[in-house]
């Protein structure tokens, strides 16, 4: 790991934020960590949409879509 040999020759947290562009606490732990952190990937998420959301988004556009006999959408204040 490269942020724990800088650390070795004596570079300061400071110093390692500043070259890595990490918070000087993250640096820390990184140079003190016998082995490189190892970063994953989340995996997919719930969409926060649920049946009864999706059904009034469906019946909501369907409301503010409709054309007039002028062609213009309804609900748009003209």
């Amino acid at each position: 790991m490269e942020s724990r040999n800088d650390r070795l020759k004596g570079m300061s947290y400071t110093e390692l934020e500043r070259k890595y562009n990490v918070d000087p606490r993250t640096a820390k732990r990184y140079a003190e960590s016998p082995a490189r952190p190892e970063h994953t990937l989340t995996g997919s998420k719930p969409t926060k949409l649920d049946e009864s959301n999706i059904r009034w988004m469906c019946g909501w556009k369907r409301r503010h879509t409709q054309r007039t006999d002028t062609g213009k959408a309804d609900g748009t204040g003209l």
